[in-house]
């Protein structure tokens, strides 16, 4: 709850007191995140977040931590990562975000969230725990002389996606970023993030939105979770609280980086196999920040819920600029559907269609739908394929569909009957509207 969080981050402030705000990198928040991806090498990012924990603490002596992980990162895995900061004050969130496909990006997308509720007067910086540190320490203090100079409080890194400022199907691109003709608009990229205390603060606090609350929300009313999202809800988030409207607020810089490189070891291979620095002299400060760490159930779902989409929602990805490979990379977009089946009027654990914000039951579609194309999201349903909306539909499959359609509207006029009778509203009418 906020309440909690506002306590928790108060007594990790210890310069809340302090009526001067901090301008430099000295005493900085450092909010970073570790999670499980597929197909990657776990043992590559705790590595690179022990180090880059390490290396901070070294290089900004009075710096601060705090940490998003997810559950599979055990208590020993966390005592590996603070073992260069012991000492030092340190947050620990753990999430549990579910098996819903890219759910491990929903942690990505909360680390932002220590931008704004940090209590205290020190910078706040996001960062990628990955990236070459040399050249990000320099992107860092880049970014914070120019947001000094500007007289800012907000610097961000961005990425380019494709289309003009306008063609953001959310209208969250960063303002005052791309010229007014350029074809590209911008958002922001995670690999640096810096919020110094002031006005942008107080106006998300202000706000009575909930970022938690917020990324809950979206998250648990998608089929699938792309990469990217977590840069996008942020940036939707920002713009809800109307934090870019203050006027000089913010500084936008091109993100550069690097992948980090680590010398090769055979643990790297074997992540079960790897072991544990232990720190016995310091047992008083792990179990105080073992007693702290605050265990977080987002609760988006699992992949075999029931995909209930709001149809007020949109929440697009827009195609994201591959910057290491100089190349655009599509992300598909994550689109309103309606909330219970188009033949049943009836809730339960539906089947969207790729192309349309229909739902169905898998029995109520006409043709019924099979096990392989519910599982896969690339399911078409027969309004569109007689719509010719699917362009790869033969003749006679538009005829199929167009009796099929013919067959869903009968049974649909039939249960909003049976609804109406039993005194329940079916949101037939609504559809109709």
């Amino acid at each position: 709850t906020p309440s909690r969080t506002s306590s928790v981050l108060n007594e990790l402030s210890p310069a809340a007191s302090s009526r001067r705000s901090s301008t430099g990198l000295e005493d900085a928040v450092f909010s970073i995140a570790l999670f499980r991806v597929p197909g990657k090498h776990f043992v590559y990012y705790r590595k690179s977040l022990c180090e880059f924990v390490a290396d901070m603490a070294e290089r900004y002596p009075k710096c601060r931590f705090v940490c998003h992980v997810g559950s599979e990162v055990d208590d020993a895995q966390i005592q590996e990562i603070v073992a260069g900061c012991v000492g030092r004050s340190v947050k620990i969130y753990r999430y549990r975000v579910g098996d819903k496909p890219g759910s491990h990006w929903t942690i990505s997308a909360l680390r932002f969230r220590t931008l704004w509720e940090w209590l205290g007067n020190e910078c706040v910086v996001v960062c990628d725990i990955h990236d070459d540190r040399k050249l990000m320490c320099r992107e860092m203090e880049k970014l914070l002389n120019d947001m000094i100079h500007n007289s800012t409080e907000i610097g961000h890194t961005y990425w380019k996606a494709s289309g003009g400022n306008n063609s953001c199907p959310h209208k969250c691109a960063l303002p005052n970023v791309s010229p007014p003709k350029a074809r590209w608009h911008a958002h922001t990229d995670g690999g640096i993030c810096i919020w110094r205390s002031g006005l942008a603060r107080a106006k998300v606090r202000s706000s009575g939105l909930n970022y938690l609350t917020h990324t809950t929300k979206c998250l648990s009313q998608a089929l699938e979770i792309p990469r990217g999202i977590d840069e996008m809800i942020c940036d939707a988030f920002l713009t809800g609280c109307k934090v870019f409207d203050l006027p000089s607020i913010a500084t936008f810089l091109p993100h550069r980086h690097r992948m980090q490189t680590h010398s090769q070891t055979e643990d790297d291979s074997d992540e079960d196999t790897d072991t544990v620095v232990k720190a016995p002299k310091n047992a008083r400060w792990f179990r105080a920040l073992f007693r702290d760490l605050e265990e977080v159930d987002v609760g988006i779902g699992d992949a075999g819920s029931s995909y209930r989409l709001s149809k007020h929602l949109m929440l697009a990805v827009c195609a994201e600029v591959n910057q290491t490979r100089k190349k655009a990379q599509t992300l598909r977009f994550l689109t309103a559907h309606d909330t219970y089946c188009r033949v049943c009027l009836d809730g339960g654990k539906l089947v969207c269609c790729n192309s349309c914000p229909y739902v169905f039951h898998r029995e109520c579609s006409r043709p019924p739908i099979p096990a392989s194309l519910a599982a896969s999201s690339k399911w078409f349903c027969s309004y569109c394929v007689s719509g010719n909306k699917v362009k790869t539909s033969t003749q006679k499959e538009k005829s199929s569909a167009r009796r099929s359609v013919g067959a869903m509207e009968r049974t649909r006029t039939t249960m909003a009957k049976k609804w109406r009778d039993l005194g329940i509203d079916s949101d037939e009418s609504e559809d109709e509207e």
